[in-house]
């Protein structure tokens, strides 16, 4: 670009768009996944603090809250044992993973 003028050339502005074109090529898939992988921690903290809220209510004897999965993706199972109970969620994560996350408690 000449010392009198204003602006662009043509050459640099397409030249600043193809570094951005890259860019956005590059990182918007990166940002994607980490939200999908955010949504997936986010689900284990609720499948954790469903197994504690289910053992807390199992140890006083109330009703259990296994209906307590409000968004339906959580799968319960339930094995007693001669010392206590083992409870275990099963998901699959935003990240089309399996999880599962179990809590042993003495009864």
């Amino acid at each position: 670009m000449k010392k009198d003028e204003q602006g662009f050339t043509l050459m640099e502005a397409v030249t600043a768009l193809a570094l951005l074109s890259l860019f956005s090529l590059v990182f918007l898939p990166l940002y994607h996944r980490s939200m999908e992988e955010q949504k997936t921690v986010d689900e284990e903290r609720t499948a954790l603090y469903l197994l504690e809220k289910e053992a807390l209510t199992s140890i006083h004897h109330q009703p259990g809250i296994e209906s307590g999965d409000r968004e339906g993706i959580y799968e319960w199972s339930r094995q007693s044992k001669h010392s206590g109970t083992n409870i275990c969620l099963q998901w699959e994560g935003e990240n089309e993973r399996s999880y599962e996350k179990c809590l042993f408690f003495l009864s």
